[in-house]
């Protein structure tokens, strides 16, 4: 997608795009709870920083794309954070002049580790300022990751808000190709995500019956607060699947 009009500062702008552990201190609530994997992701025109920027998490950035040419920094190495880049491309010259960044830098919080292998765009390198040992994915899972020199093309293949979104109303069919959305969707509480497009005529396209989960996989009379599984059956024996955010 575009920058979006009107963002930060009132420039068409993704600034700062993910931030991983609010505050040094906050190492009760934090710490052992944000290790996350980033695989595919593309953090593309307008962004400028924070992609991510990590504090306590052992994070793990495999076959990534960084392409804006606005970077100031792409991977921010702050208080605790131990990152594993691979198999990563950094495209631009922006991200090409830094990949990563000391973030630990304030007194008493400059523990971090940060490892970079088979990058596209950026030298390998290990870097660390504390006694832990450096985080290696491949203690934790198996994987194989596709050579960074592939990335370019592969992430922006698939990556991104590649699906059409209705939100607020039933859709209506005016055509052999109708997005299905959960009728729950009619009013502005809910958000609905993962929608799959299919292909069918508009009597092959009735429902016929709705249920509604939790997230584990227990069934609930109707949708409550935060993400619910909407099962949707179609008269001609169709079943979709998908997931519904309701504020």
């Amino acid at each position: 997608m575009k920058p979006w009009a009107g963002g930060s500062g009132g420039s068409d702008k993704h600034c700062f795009s993910d931030l991983w552990g609010g505050s040094d201190k906050n190492v009760s609530k934090d710490g052992g709870k944000l290790n996350t994997t980033f695989a595919n992701c593309w953090w593309d025109e307008g962004c400028i920083e924070r992609m991510p920027r990590v504090r306590f998490g052992k994070i793990h950035i495999v076959n990534c794309l960084y392409s804006s040419s606005v970077a100031s920094y792409c991977v921010g190495a702050a208080y605790r954070s131990n990152i594993y880049v691979e198999n990563t491309a950094f495209t631009s010259s922006a991200a090409q002049k830094n990949p990563w960044a000391v973030k630990a830098t304030s007194s008493g919080y400059k523990d971090y580790n940060i490892t970079l292998k088979g990058c596209y765009g950026a030298s390998d390198a290990q870097s660390r300022s504390g006694n832990e040992a450096f985080f290696n994915p491949y203690s934790y899972y198996k994987y194989t990751p596709y050579a960074a020199n592939l990335v370019g093309s592969v992430v922006p293949a698939g990556a991104g808000a590649t699906l059409s979104i209705s939100v607020g109303g039933w859709p209506k069919t005016s055509s052999a190709k109708q997005n299905v959305v959960d009728m729950e969707t009619r009013t502005d509480e809910t958000t609905t995500t993962a929608i799959e497009n299919i292909n069918a005529n508009e009597s092959s396209a009735v429902v016929t019956s709705v249920r509604y989960y939790s997230v584990d996989g227990l069934e609930l009379p109707t949708m409550r607060k935060g993400l619910n599984i909407v099962r949707t059956t179609f008269a001609d024996g169709t079943v979709k699947t998908s997931k519904v955010f309701r504020r």
